[in-house]
């Protein structure tokens, strides 16, 4: 028995234009995939941009909580100052109230530092005729 000859099948065109339809919704479709490729592809850079920021945020948040955890909180000339570890020398010390601060090799030397600080803080203040922040406590 003879086999008829494959043909070579094409969509038929119905009414109303169906193939043209379906090539369009089929663009369509392949167009959307891509954006949301493209899309899908910088939020994921965005998401490891932030998740670097995270990490040193929590190193710095850590850090801070080390120094804060290494303070030492005295009273110096009636103002209450902090002494805790420096960055560059052994120790930091500051008083908020007169924005001054201090530093030193020892305990001892960045606690007089500070105080030089303190006193010329209070001898401008005096000079331009600025008002002295009150001590912390009076002696």
């Amino acid at each position: 028995m003879d086999m008829p000859a494959p043909t070579q099948t094409r969509p038929k065109q119905a009414a109303g234009g169906r193939t043209d339809d379906l090539r369009i919704m089929l663009q369509y479709a392949l167009d959307t995939n891509r954006e949301l490729a493209e899309e899908k592809r910088q939020l994921a850079v965005r998401n490891a941009m932030l998740e670097s920021r995270v990490a040193a945020l929590e190193h710095e948040v850590d850090a801070a909580l080390t120094s804060f955890s290494h303070q030492e909180l005295l009273l110096l000339g009636g103002y209450i100052v902090s002494l805790r570890p420096g960055l560059d020398v052994p120790f930091a010390a500051s008083c908020p109230k007169l924005r001054a601060v201090g530093q030193g090799r020892t305990k001892s030397k960045a606690l007089a530092d500070l105080k030089d600080a303190m006193d010329f803080s209070l001898e401008y203040l005096a000079e331009s005729g600025q008002p002295i922040p009150a001590k912390d406590l009076e002696g």
